[in-house]
């Protein structure tokens, strides 16, 4: 019987951290419900990481953006600058879920400027900032990494 209940745990404590993956993803599935509170708490966190490693537009050497306003064209430099750090990591290490947890956060950031930069189509844009950051989310819960900023 404890043998039973053991495997049991197990294959669910596997189940959740493969959903964990996938949701982390970049294709893994939009929230359902939406948490209303998680996209600032994953602004602030994601902010502060940017902070800490030096992830600014500013360091992008790639090809520069070329948008309809000096913001969104540097969110977009900053998406590319993580994009190749974040490809950088081992798949499937926690370091490779952090910085799939940046990357998502900063996709929050981009989708929250895109709002007001871009009205028509604000309802789109609030739903990737919704996805993104539940995929940041199910990232940081996939390595126990607590989503509330250092005070």
């Amino acid at each position: 019987m404890k043998r039973t209940a053991t495997a049991a745990a197990f294959w669910i404590s596997l189940g959740s951290v493969a959903f964990g993956q996938v949701t982390c993803a970049s294709t893994g599935p939009s929230p359902n419900p939406v948490d209303l509170t998680l996209a600032p708490r994953i602004i602030a966190w994601v902010t502060k990481v940017e902070n800490k490693l030096g992830l600014t537009a500013a360091n992008w050497h790639g090809q520069r953006a070329r948008a309809s306003n000096p913001a969104v064209a540097a969110a977009l430099d900053l998406q590319a600058l993580t994009a190749d750090w974040e490809a950088a990591a081992h798949p499937g290490t926690v370091e490779a879920f952090f910085r799939s947890a940046v990357g998502h956060g900063v996709n929050v950031q981009y989708e929250t400027l895109m709002i007001t930069a871009d009205p028509p189509n604000a309802k789109t844009h609030q739903f990737w900032v919704d996805t993104e950051a539940a995929r940041a989310a199910a990232c940081l819960d996939l390595i126990k990494m607590p989503l509330a900023p250092d005070r």
